[in-house]
């Protein structure tokens, strides 16, 4: 069975537009998803196996504006654009796995929109292990490394390099309006506090 999230109904009516090639086992999807949202353009080979349970993909999914804040019923985050370049698998009740090539030319967060976010790496539901990189006018920053959420106690494992953020500008400190930070850091811990 297929079960959707809840926030799925906030994409209203679906209309696909495109070709759809190939058999129901493996099919290439290539054209366009309009919703209430925003539109998504698609260039994806899904190979079905295992009764439809597994599936392999690769390919591109792009949308030159998704409010996601409508998706996810939240007024922090709003406008985004993106190209994702994504191979990788989902077996029956397990997480999404693979690797990921993707540029955010904006996003929205807390009244802010940020430019030029591109990041790579793998992914397997527990986390993300790879690069970061922003080169926004209020924040340069590059990020290497692994974060996994997943674990009893979380693992970072990463190296950050903050060439210069202004908290200010971003709506994250008010108090500050003049600060600018710069920092390196390489952290190795596993926690769920600073302890």
């Amino acid at each position: 069975n297929l079960t959707l999230p809840a926030e799925a109904r906030n994409l209203g009516l679906l209309n696909y537009k495109g070709n759809i090639s190939g058999f129901f086992s493996d099919m290439v999807l290539y054209g366009n998803l309009q919703t209430n949202i925003g539109t998504i353009y698609t260039d994806l080979l899904l190979q079905f196996q295992n009764e439809f349970r597994d599936v392999n993909y690769n390919g591109t999914i792009r949308s030159d504006g998704l409010n996601l804040g409508e998706l996810l019923v939240t007024e922090s985050v709003g406008n985004i654009s993106f190209y994702f370049n994504t191979t990788g698998t989902r077996k029956m009740n397990s997480s999404f796995q693979g690797i990921i090539d993707a540029n955010v030319p904006e996003f929205l967060l807390n009244g802010y929109t940020y430019h030029d976010i591109r990041f790579n790496g793998e992914y397997d539901g527990t986390g993300f292990n790879g690069k970061l990189k922003v080169e926004d006018e209020n924040i340069s920053a590059d990020f290497n490394g692994l974060i996994d959420l997943t674990q009893q106690l979380p693992v970072f494992d990463f190296d950050l390099v903050v060439d210069k953020v202004n908290l200010s500008n971003l709506n994250l400190v008010q108090k500050y309006p003049d600060a600018f930070l710069s920092f390196n850091g390489k952290t190795n811990m596993t926690g769920n506090s600073l302890d």
